[in-house]
């Protein structure tokens, strides 16, 4: 089979048209992964139609990549938390969701990875003294933050917004905030691309934290109805 080329990333940041370049360039196919359409040696070909079929390339030649996840409900309660609001800046406080996590292993350096999470979230956040009568509002939320190899960048985060209200500030005694509707639940799916990587296992992690208010500090739940997360690495 011929050389495939080495990809060189020039930028320093993520580019997918320069990804994009490399993996399908028909005007220059001696320069990406167009050089197997039709740059194969005549001794791959079967037969005489010049056609080369599945098995001739071996599984994970070019890209790796799974998927885990499941439809089992996972909790997290606030008072697991310390939920001061600089506690959620650091890993340990935070919880890791088991069904968005796990390990994997990339079986050559690769150029590239692509990963993701999906997850429906249903979960307690209160609007706090919303008409301003304390002078501001006190807002609760859920904040999820991504972790490759230990690694968190501002990119991977997200929050999830309080859905109920209440016209009292944070303290008790306090109006009963009511429930949350099953509108205001979260469908939730997360892209990251990472370059330059490793052969090892790496570790992916979804991690949450709660940023709420004492009168809701017993109470306040999130709850991970379905999800999971994936992978592609390139190679």
């Amino acid at each position: 089979m011929p050389i495939l080329p080495a990809m060189t990333l020039v930028s320093a940041t993520v580019d997918p048209n320069e990804i994009y370049d490399f993996v399908f360039d028909p005007a220059n196919p001696p320069a990406s992964l167009e050089v197997l359409n039709g740059g194969l040696d005549q001794d791959n070909y079967t037969g005489a139609d010049d056609t080369i079929t599945p098995w001739m390339c071996q599984f994970g030649t070019f890209a790796c990549g799974g998927y885990s996840g499941d439809n089992d409900w996972e909790w997290l309660y606030a008072k697991q938390l310390v939920t001061n609001t600089s506690a959620g800046l650091v890993h340990s406080n935070r919880v890791v969701m088991a069904k968005l996590s796990g390990e994997f292993y990339i079986p050559w350096s690769a150029s590239f990875m692509y990963t993701w999470f999906q997850a429906f979230f249903a979960y307690d956040a209160t609007l706090w003294d919303k008409n301003h009568a304390g002078g501001s509002n006190h807002v609760e939320y859920w904040n999820y933050q991504v972790y490759i190899d230990g690694v968190h960048t501002t990119r991977s985060s997200g929050r999830l917004s309080d859905g109920r209200s209440s016209v009292d500030l944070p303290a008790t005694p306090h109006a009963e905030p009511g429930y949350m509707s099953e509108s205001t639940n979260k469908f939730v799916s997360k892209p990251i691309m990472t370059k330059n990587l490793v052969t090892r296992r790496h570790t992916y992690e979804v991690t949450l934290w709660g940023h709420i208010y004492a009168p809701d500090h017993e109470t306040c739940k999130l709850k991970c109805v379905t999800g999971g997360f994936g992978v592609i690495a390139v190679r």
